[in-house]
């Protein structure tokens, strides 16, 4: 196989795992047009196929915040974001890639411990995520090489119970998320901490013409969409703080 044939490759999964598996989306987030994206992904063989270029690939590693070499690695071709994980934080210690840790017992080299907080204990200062000062903290520990994988500095991940009913069913109260606060950037449909008039939300977020932003709940019955202007935003101070990475939720 290729080295062109393994960015190909490479890119329609994180099309499928990062973007809803829509060229329109991933070409959003590249600042590109769609057919330009299609025409990369195209197969081989296909007479409007465009190769993916060393130039288009520091393009796509930056705009997406991957490794520098990313897409040129044939080990990542097979590999698929992991599915929401099926388990309750108080009733199991071992969640997939990581483990309720105390801080009584020492890190593995490859891991590190995420501060888990509730929505309601977020402290927001100059628009970053903060700890609470408080005893008793609870983490969770990641694998350093998960966090890479997907281009999440450990620094940038904390894991934040939610509260209340507003994205019901998919992310109902009591589930845990994580967040990359590193990742700010706007991508339609995907989940985000949201900050507004001193409040801390989860939602999905969708762009609107002049640079205006949609902000939807998933219980959209009892808390409907919002929109706002580009100077709405700016006037009511309306920040995205991070991105959620994963969750894991109770059935």
């Amino acid at each position: 196989m290729d080295r062109y044939e393994v960015r190909r490759l490479n890119l329609l999964r994180i099309r499928k795992d990062r973007f809803d598996d829509k060229n329109a989306m991933l070409a959003r987030a590249i600042d590109r047009e769609a057919s330009y994206v299609s025409r990369m992904l195209s197969p081989p063989g296909n007479e409007y196929k465009k190769r993916i270029s060393e130039k288009m690939i520091e393009i796509i590693e930056t705009a997406l915040r991957l490794p520098s070499g990313y897409l040129d690695d044939p080990a990542h071709c097979d590999q698929t974001l992991p599915l929401p994980i099926q388990a309750e934080l108080k009733q199991v210690t071992h969640l997939d890639n990581m483990m309720v840790w105390n801080g009584e017992t020492p890190l593995a080299e490859d891991e590190v411990a995420v501060p888990l907080l509730s929505d309601d204990e977020m402290i927001v200062d100059d628009n970053v995520i903060r700890e609470p000062k408080r005893g008793n903290k609870t983490y969770l520990k990641f694998t350093k090489s998960m966090l890479y994988r997907y281009a999440i500095e450990p620094e940038d991940a904390i894991c934040v119970t939610m509260l209340g009913k507003s994205m019901e069913p998919v992310l109902p109260q009591g589930c845990t998320l994580g967040i990359n606060c590193g990742d700010q950037t706007l991508v339609d449909g995907s989940l985000y901490v949201l900050a507004h008039a001193g409040e801390v939300y989860i939602r999905k977020l969708y762009h609107l013409p002049g640079q205006g932003m949609r902000v939807v709940s998933i219980n959209h019955t009892e808390y409907p969409a919002r929109e706002y202007t580009r100077s709405e935003i700016s006037q009511q101070n309306i920040t995205i703080l991070g991105r959620v990475f994963w969750y894991s939720v109770i059935l």
